[in-house]
């Protein structure tokens, strides 16, 4: 990772050892940030390890933890990317080849990414060619989600495709779960509709985020997560 003397944190902050919302992140993205830190914080202590690669990177908001349990990062991202890649130490356009050898991951990190490919079975395809065998992949994406980062925003995944994606890529799913539900979304969107004022959104999603924690309203959403997503992770490994 190139650069890490200039690193520093963003979306993330690292409280306790879990991640916490960053001083980045606009609070149009609390909602989301809360759900993500939770489960990021769970996925990468528990899979990441060896060589990893971190696939669009941008500014590297998760190597606050992840810096922990890799032995080697290797960060990639597209140099039309909206995000700072000083941390980038390859540029590729990850709907092709890219210039990595095989087998050379033992953990890959595609966290936000998939949805702003027009070429996903490439993505999957170069996924398993990269990653040794028994490597795991980490990928995050959202679900019932706002458009973002125009005019590159193509997909939304459901479960199914994720999983067809894995079976026509030699990669067997470990992990794929659904995270927020009914209420996390529509929490979001009511934020994400006061964007336009800094000072309103930030009022609006503090209250939002109160909601939440109401007894029994998280768990009630949680619920409701398969039939209305926020978004999904998915954790697999190369056979």
């Amino acid at each position: 990772m190139k650069a890490i003397k200039q690193w520093r944190p963003s979306k993330f902050l690292l409280q306790k050892n879990a991640l916490k919302i960053g001083p980045a992140l606009p609070p149009h993205s609390w909602i989301m940030g809360d759900l993500l830190g939770k489960i990021y914080s769970k996925t990468i202590k528990e899979y990441v390890k060896g060589v990893l690669i971190d696939l669009g990177c941008g500014n590297a908001p998760l190597y606050v933890l992840y810096r922990y349990y890799a032995d080697e990062i290797i960060c990639v991202d597209w140099q039309k990317s909206t995000h700072d890649t000083i941390h980038a130490d390859l540029f590729c356009d990850l709907n092709s080849e890219i210039a990595l050898a095989d087998q050379s991951a033992d953990t890959i990190l595609c966290t936000d990414v998939i949805e702003h490919l027009y070429h996903p079975h490439k993505l999957f395809s170069e996924i398993s060619r990269i990653l040794i065998p028994g490597g795991k992949a980490i990928i995050g994406t959202p679900f019932l989600y706002w458009l973002h980062e125009e005019p590159h925003d193509y997909f939304r995944y459901s479960p199914f495709i994720l999983k067809h994606l894995c079976d026509q890529h030699q990669l067997k799913i470990i992990r794929l779960e659904a995270y927020g539900g009914s209420i996390h979304v529509f929490l979001d969107m009511i934020v994400k509709h006061f964007s336009f004022s800094k000072v309103c959104s930030k009022i609006i999603a503090w209250l939002c985020r109160m909601i939440l924690y109401v007894p029994g309203i998280a768990k009630l959403s949680d619920k409701t997560a398969k039939k209305f997503p926020l978004g999904h992770i998915l954790v697999t490994e190369r056979r």
